[in-house]
């Protein structure tokens, strides 16, 4: 008796989430009514090609190539640093950062994502 009362409490539980979220979904809402943007930088580091991707809201992405320093410190991260913080200056804030290796060479692969509220 208890388990069935249980499985239909979670069920009740679920649905509802459920109704919830599809009722606060974008289909009726529009561009105007978002209030945050989103940034998502991306770094790809071979050597000596090192690119730098920065995302901001719909619009294309601009990609750059910097060189890491000529010294000991392969992978010199200062470039990356300086466009998060040109981010940070408009206004946004660093949500979440992450990186991987690619391919069998163990490329490092970063990717930042920031956010920034819309007044």
């Amino acid at each position: 008796m208890t388990r069935t009362i249980l499985s239909v409490l979670a069920v009740a539980v679920s649905l509802t989430g459920l109704s919830a979220f599809g009722s606060q979904s974008g289909a009726t809402r529009t561009t105007d009514s978002r209030t945050e943007e989103y940034a998502i930088v991306s770094v790809v580091q071979a050597g000596k090609k090192n690119f730098i991707s920065t995302t901001i809201g719909s619009k294309s992405t601009e990609e750059k190539e910097f060189e890491s320093e000529k010294n000991a410190k392969r992978f010199d991260m200062a470039p990356v640093i300086a466009e998060l913080e040109k981010l940070n200056a408009q206004g946004f804030e660093l949500v979440n950062g992450s990186n991987a290796a690619m391919g069998t060479a163990g490329l490092p692969f970063y990717t930042f994502t920031m956010k920034r509220r819309i007044n």
